[in-house]
């Protein structure tokens, strides 16, 4: 859904705010077509604020990509 993109664009452009209000609307765990969650986004960009901010919000870091990869592994 539109909601879920939006935040993982939101997590890639490391958008805080735009986050921030679409916490409120997702599921931070749910993955994309690659298994992908937006932790795995955001550790691929190398922010480590916005990695430590998620999952201090719930995300999971022992979920893996559909190549066997967890977020930190990306």
């Amino acid at each position: 859904d539109y909601a879920f993109y939006e935040f993982m664009d939101a997590c890639k452009d490391n958008d805080r705010e735009r986050i921030d209000d679409l916490l409120l609307k997702v599921n931070i765990n749910r993955a994309d077509y690659d298994g992908r969650t937006a932790l795995h986004i955001v550790a691929s960009e190398g922010n480590k604020d916005l990695y430590n901010y998620l999952v201090a919000s719930g995300a999971d870091e022992n979920l893996h990509d559909r190549w066997g990869n967890k977020p930190l592994c990306t």
